[in-house]
């Protein structure tokens, strides 16, 4: 994937914060009754769906890259598409 790719699929979801520093535990699973999105993060970028529901979700986040990261998701505002954001962070 592609930095901009990337940077706009991390910010178009929802609002969250996960922080996804190195580890020995096991991803933890969501309840059943909600449902869970996999977001693995590794040296060459972001791997999570391209779009989310909008409804409780639980990302469970997984690092794969031997460095920490962060990673920030955000809900865009009505009209503002991924190439206005690309341009506006660039």
């Amino acid at each position: 994937m592609t930095r901009k790719k990337n940077i706009c699929l991390a910010l178009g979801m929802m609002v969250a914060l996960v922080s996804c520093g190195g580890s020995d535990d096991t991803p933890s699973s969501a309840p059943d009754d909600i449902p869970a999105v996999d977001v693995t993060v590794g040296q060459d970028g972001i791997d999570m769906p391209e779009s989310i529901e909008a409804e409780p979700t639980t990302l469970v986040a997984e690092n794969q890259s031997g460095s920490p990261h962060q990673l920030y998701l955000a809900r865009l505002n009505d009209g503002v598409t991924a190439d206005k954001l690309s341009k506006a962070l660039s």
